[in-house]
């Protein structure tokens, strides 16, 4: 199968489409799959480490106000538009598929100008952007939630439920019961580039398992970070965590504050324990999730995927600035089924320590371990088998009417 794949701005949406070309690869390893997007978004960086060729185009999102930048970036959207169709005469991809982001316009719509199979991936309980105005030229539309089928009436058949594609790096809930594979103690300055390099097959981890009585806390706010999310992180470590020896304690701040992070850090002399642990991203999220105890971040779409796989006790913190309001939206669904503790990101700063310090003392984690069984009601085991049989299936009937 040769395949064009897009999906961009932030991790949300390019971790779910690597997901998906994992998935087809595995399926038909003689596939083709490039990726589309922008050199300057996160999937400059992620998509050369997975070994994908990424196509440039130049593209950005529009802002909320009335601005004079709007004009510059509408002209760009349509700029890309003729190169994605040259592109996609060049390559003559069987199927294209986005995953959202504002990099998914001018693809999706040039291989529907073109008449090529286009695929949306909606990941939100709540459709965002890219959807809500390619959904009547995309071929088919996958969804995350059951409930996105009441936003897409108008679509028709073509929406189909697979749930949430997740990376096959990821442990499946059925992994969860196994004993834990911790990572080897290193951290400080040198932890960023140890993890670059670091493959979930490289054999340097420890084989011993967890230190008896030791819990693990992971905290991270996305590729470039979130500022209520570090605040809370300084709090934890400087006003609990510093002092609980058995508890290790890493977070991701994010490049867009990692300086600042990295000067507060030092400052208030947390890099002198090594229970606790700065860096600016996670690239091994699949082995430091399998071996976190309580993970707090934000609520997007596919970081609650990989909490549902994991099965992991998890503290949301949803982002107030996603449009749509789409990350409380996705909290408050695990929220009501009490899978996940939810914080308000105007609370947090306040909440964070009383909620963790609670949860560490119950000495038999029983909050814990209810959270983290219940959270895997939300994983959808065979989501990976649906998307590929609803893409190839796509990708059949359009030839057979040729």
């Amino acid at each position: 199968m040769r395949v064009l794949i897009t999906g961009g701005g932030t991790a949300g949406h390019v971790n779910p489409a690597l997901a998906i070309a994992d998935i087809i690869a595995e399926k038909e390893p003689d596939s083709v799959i490039d990726y589309v997007g922008t050199e300057t978004g996160i999937e400059g960086r992620l998509v050369p480490k997975r070994g994908m060729r990424l196509h440039p185009i130049k593209v950005k999102g529009l802002s909320r106000s009335l601005s004079p930048s709007n004009l510059k970036a509408v002209w760009e959207a349509f700029h890309a538009l003729h190169v994605c169709q040259e592109l996609i005469r060049d390559f003559h991809p069987d199927v294209v598929i986005g995953t959202g982001g504002y990099v998914c316009w001018p693809l999706i719509r040039a291989a529907a100008s073109l008449g090529v199979p286009s695929v949306l991936h909606e990941s939100n309980a709540e459709p965002g952007f890219a959807v809500r105005t390619l959904r009547k030229k995309a071929d088919l539309i996958l969804v995350n939630f059951e409930s996105t089928r009441d936003c897409l009436k108008d679509a028709g058949e073509k929406v189909v439920h697979v749930g949430m594609p997740v990376d096959r790096r990821f442990p499946s809930s059925k992994e969860n019961k196994k004993r834990r594979t911790l990572l080897d103690g290193k951290s400080g300055s040198d932890l960023t580039d140890f993890r670059a390099n670091k493959t979930a097959s490289d054999g340097k981890k420890s084989a011993s398992g967890a230190e008896s009585g030791e819990v693990r806390i992971l905290s991270f706010g996305g590729s470039l970070g979130a500022h209520t999310l570090n605040l809370c992180a300084i709090q934890l470590m400087r006003e609990l965590l510093k002092n609980m020896p058995n508890v290790r304690f890493e977070h991701s701040c994010g490049t867009r504050e990692y300086e600042e992070m990295r000067a507060n850090f030092e400052r208030e002399g947390l890099d002198r324990y090594p229970n606790l642990i700065l860096t600016d991203y996670i690239y091994d999220m699949p082995d430091q999730m399998r071996a976190a105890d309580l993970v707090i971040c934000r609520s997007g779409a596919a970081t609650l995927a990989e909490l549902a796989a994991c099965g992991k006790a998890a503290i949301l913190i949803p982002s107030p600035n996603v449009t749509g309001d789409q990350q409380r939206k996705n909290a408050r669904q695990l929220s009501s089924a009490g899978a996940a503790l939810v914080l308000d990101d105007a609370d947090a700063l306040t909440e964070i320590v009383p909620t963790v310090r609670r949860l560490l003392a119950d000495c038999d984690k029983k909050e814990m371990r209810i959270l983290s069984e219940k959270i895997k009601n939300f994983a959808v085991p065979d989501c990976n088998e649906k998307i590929y049989e609803a893409i190839s299936r796509l990708v059949e009937n359009r030839k057979n009417k040729r």
